[in-house]
């Protein structure tokens, strides 16, 4: 009869499901095995999952590295700690109540903690720690500073946490990749300043033997992605020693100059490529980008070529796969030219240059600072306007992935004078430096779409004519 009702597919079906529904009560058994060889049973797992109740500190910046101390409860031996989705090192179970560990890093960011027992069983502190960045902002005008300031990552509001005196004519500020020193360039003073970052603080302790020594009018800072080797340019330098190669003391942050290179004219920013192969110099003066290959063992440079890319390039940036580079074109009164960003790129070869489009930045003037975000999909250029009260703007781009090509988003506008912008590590804020306002603008962007809408409290007051802005990452 059971032949009669039901087909031999029917019946291979059902016996597929009965067999199902058996590995469901094996796994269940199983699992149940296992926790009971341990001596613990369902409900025993759920009661003897760890209960994170606080940690401390509950913030620190993204270098992380400090030891925290996790408090709670149902800790035993065995258990591990996950900060921001990262393990923690050299985990401590103190007691039943207290666990301690080594930070890892994170880019700025509000994280859970959680403890996990050796069962897997795993009790969660949501939003339980936050990483923070401090903003270094150098200013131009009379005796030169560098402003401090940290950033909450919850809400992109700053913290003032006062200056620090550095050589005059401030301009470029760089941040080494291991977020442990911070240089600037003193274009007055033909020399580049090092510290050590306090990263509980955010305070600056200046490099043993600073300030060192750089080339004529040195403008710029860059440093390679291993920390190794620190470039800077030399805006009133002959083109003969347009570019100067430094090594950095891994110990100490110090700088050993290695040699001059030449360039172009009135040498200004410069970057080098995530791979570390490359590194790229505005020329001001002489409307061009020099290119040049770098070794990082030594800290040497070999020159590639100098390449056209509109009118009076400004500050640069390469794309995170490293086949673009995109630069700020600043127009001026004797170029009659219009504000622009120049993408180009980059033969992976040779470190060459070849211009993709340039993107004039509507009726805005003076293009000056260029951002891209870590993802790679989206750049930001600031547009000074000529310095002239209001019209100062930024504008968004989507970045073509396939081709490097911008579509614009949209531009918003800031404080006077625009002359850099930076991205947070997680991309939530947007910072800019405003010349002719003395301000720090803050901007709320959106993941998606790149749209930038502004703080609750959007502008901050800082020194006289900022630059360039650094921050930990």
């Amino acid at each position: 009869m059971f032949s009669n009702i039901y087909s031999d597919k029917d019946f291979m079906k059902l016996t597929i499901f009965i067999l199902f529904l058996l590995g469901l009560i094996g796994c269940n058994v199983q699992k149940d095995l296992e926790l009971r060889s341990i001596g613990i049973d369902d409900d025993a797992a759920a009661a003897n999952a760890p209960v994170v109740e606080s940690i401390s500190p509950t913030s620190y910046g993204v270098k992380g590295g400090i030891t925290i101390t996790i408090t709670g409860s149902k800790f035993s031996e065995g258990d591990s700690v996950n900060v921001g989705g990262t393990n923690c090192p050299d985990v401590v179970v103190v007691s039943a109540t207290e666990i301690t560990c080594t930070l890892p890093y994170h880019f700025a960011s509000v994280v859970d903690v959680v403890v996990s027992n050796a069962q897997g069983i795993s009790g969660t502190l949501f939003n339980g720690f936050k990483y923070n960045s401090f903003l270094y902002v150098s200013n131009q005008s009379g005796a030169s500073f560098l402003y401090k300031m940290k950033i909450d990552s919850a809400d992109g509001s700053i913290t003032q946490l006062g200056s620090t005196s550095v050589p005059n004519g401030a301009y470029g500020v760089e941040i080494d990749p291991s977020n442990t020193w911070v240089y600037t360039a003193g274009v007055l003073a033909n020399q580049i300043a090092a510290f050590t970052i306090n990263h509980s603080t955010g305070d600056l302790t200046a490099v043993p033997g600073s300030p060192f020594a750089g080339g004529s009018g040195v403008d710029a800072v860059a440093v390679s992605k291993d920390s190794k080797c620190l470039i800077a340019s030399n805006f009133y330098a002959a083109s003969s020693a347009a570019v100067t190669s430094y090594s950095i003391n891994q110990t100490t942050g110090a700088l050993v100059k290695v040699a001059d290179y030449t360039g172009g004219t009135q040498a200004g920013f410069l970057a080098i490529d995530p791979q570390n192969r490359f590194v790229f110099v505005t020329n001001y003066g002489s409307d061009n980008i020099s290119a040049y290959t770098m070794n990082t063992t030594n800290c040497t440079l070999a020159f590639v070529g100098n390449y056209s890319c509109g009118d009076a390039p400004d500050a640069i940036s390469v794309h995170p796969s490293g086949k673009y580079v995109y630069t700020g074109n600043a127009s001026n009164s004797f170029t009659g030219g219009k504000g622009a960003v120049t993408a180009l790129a980059v033969d992976q070869n040779t470190g060459a240059l070849s211009i993709i489009n340039t993107y004039l930045t509507a009726d805005a003037r003076r293009g000056s600072g260029v951002e891209i975000d870590k993802t790679g999909t989206q750049l930001y250029v600031t547009a000074r306007g000529n310095d002239e009260a209001g019209t100062g703007k930024v504008f968004g781009y989507d970045i073509t992935s396939t081709t490097g090509n911008l579509t614009e988003i949209n531009n918003w506008s800031s404080d006077d004078g625009p002359n850099d912008v930076r991205i947070l590590g997680s991309g939530k804020f947007v910072f800019t430096a405003n010349t002719q306002a003395d301000t720090v603008n803050v901007f709320i962007r959106d993941l998606g779409t790149g749209i930038l809408t502004p703080a609750l409290t959007p502008s901050y007051p800082v020194g006289t004519s900022p630059g360039i802005i650094g921050i930990t990452f």
